[in-house]
C-alpha cells in the first residue's frame, strides 16, 4: 500500500556498505494496514450500512438505507429502483455477505481518513415475477461490489459503488402462466 523510504544523505548513498542495520530496517519498513475486515471482524457500523443498502436493493425500497448513504448517492439509487419497480413484483429474499475487505483507503492526515473502500463478496437468492408476462423466475447471484464510503459530520457513509463483477447468474423460470 503505502512505502515510506527515508532520504539518504550524501554519505550514505556514497559509502552503502557502512550502513548499520537499524539503517537497513528503516529502508525496507513499510507500513500496511492492519485492519482485518473479514466479515466477522467488520465493524458493526459498516456492517449495518452495507447490510442495508443491499436490503434496499432487493425489496426494492431505498428507504430502508437512507440514514446510511450520502443524498446524491440516494437520489441515483432512488431512479434506479424506480425504472426496475415498474416491470417488475419482488418477493422474499435470502441476502448474505460472505465476505468484506479493505481494499482502498484516502488519508488525509494521521488522524483523518476520508475516504475508504470496501470490497464484498454477495451471494443472493430471490424471486421475480415480470408483470407483463406473469413467469416467476428464481435468481442466484454471486457477485463481487466495491462501495465507497465517505466520512462526514454524521459518521461513514456510502458514496458511491465502484464495480460490480459477477461470478455466478443463474435465473431459471419455475412458474409459467
Amino acid at each position: 500500500m503505502f512505502n515510506f523510504f527515508r532520504r539518504r544523505t550524501e554519505d550514505e548513498t556514497k559509502n552503502k556498505d557502512s550502513k548499520g542495520i537499524i539503517d537497513k530496517l528503516h529502508e525496507r519498513q513499510t507500513v500496511v494496514n492492519k485492519l482485518d475486515f473479514n466479515f466477522e471482524h467488520l465493524n458493526k457500523y459498516l456492517l449495518k450500512c452495507i447490510a442495508s443498502y443491499l436490503s434496499a436493493i432487493y425489496k426494492q425500497d431505498p428507504s430502508l438505507c437512507e440514514k446510511y448513504v450520502t443524498a446524491e448517492f440516494y437520489k441515483e439509487l432512488c431512479k434506479d429502483i424506480e425504472k426496475n419497480r415498474s416491470i417488475f413484483k419482488y418477493s422474499n429474499d435470502y441476502v448474505n455477505i460472505v465476505k468484506a475487505e479493505l481494499e482502498d483507503q484516502q488519508i488525509e492526515s494521521v488522524n483523518y481518513i476520508s475516504s475508504i473502500t470496501i470490497k464484498i463478496e454477495v451471494t443472493a437468492v430471490y424471486h421475480r415475477q415480470n408483470i407483463f408476462t406473469g413467469t416467476v423466475k428464481k435468481i442466484e447471484e454471486i457477485y463481487t461490489e466495491s462501495i465507497l464510503f465517505k466520512y462526514d459530520d454524521n459518521g461513514w457513509r456510502i458514496s458511491n459503488i465502484l464495480n460490480q463483477n459477477f461470478k455466478l447468474m443463474n435465473d431459471d423460470t419455475i412458474i409459467r402462466l
